[in-house]
């Protein structure tokens, strides 16, 4: 991937120390793409009480508001995360060649495009086929990777839509 890569096993300082997570980060490190890869650990980011009055209303309450989540931006030490802080990785970046997914009863067929605008999981982006040029719709669901459904060209969609629209 080209987007900054952070791993967070653990906050707990106990469950850092565990040699079940420390052996798991040493297979991690093994691994030739890992560096560059930032760790947090238990030291670096800690929960703590603030008085409500001084929070602003899209303060981040608990770290299960930041799993699947990247820092945004640069966060001062002791000041709260907010939800401008953090957002989805990119999983798909615009202009990137992307692996096209579809699956329909039982049969599955891929094939390459070029993706028009940038996605995170789950997010509906737009994606043209190099050769035809014609431009589908699909879903976000890995890293350059976009599932799309039968019939899904932008085209089909609006002649669909106009028949259902007429009166």
């Amino acid at each position: 991937t080209q987007a900054p890569v952070v791993i967070a096993p653990a906050m707990n300082p106990a469950m850092w120390e565990h040699p079940a997570v420390q052996a798991n980060m040493e297979r991690l490190k093994a691994f030739p793409g890992f560096h560059g890869v930032a760790v947090v650990g238990p030291d670096d980011v800690h929960m703590t009480r603030i008085p409500v009055a001084g929070l602003r209303e899209d303060t981040i309450r608990s770290l299960e508001q930041t799993i699947g989540l990247q820092v945004t931006r640069q966060v001062s030490p002791g000041q709260p995360f907010t939800r401008a802080d953090l957002s989805k990785p990119t999983m798909v970046r615009r202009g990137a060649f992307v692996r096209l997914r579809l699956e329909s009863g039982g049969l599955s067929v891929s094939g390459q495009g070029i993706a028009l605008e940038s996605g995170s999981i789950g997010e509906r982006i737009k994606v043209q086929n190099p050769g035809s040029r014609t431009v589908v719709e699909g879903v976000v669901i890995g890293q350059n990777l976009v599932r799309v459904a039968p019939n899904n060209s932008l085209d089909a969609v609006a002649a669909r839509n106009a028949d259902i629209l007429r009166p």
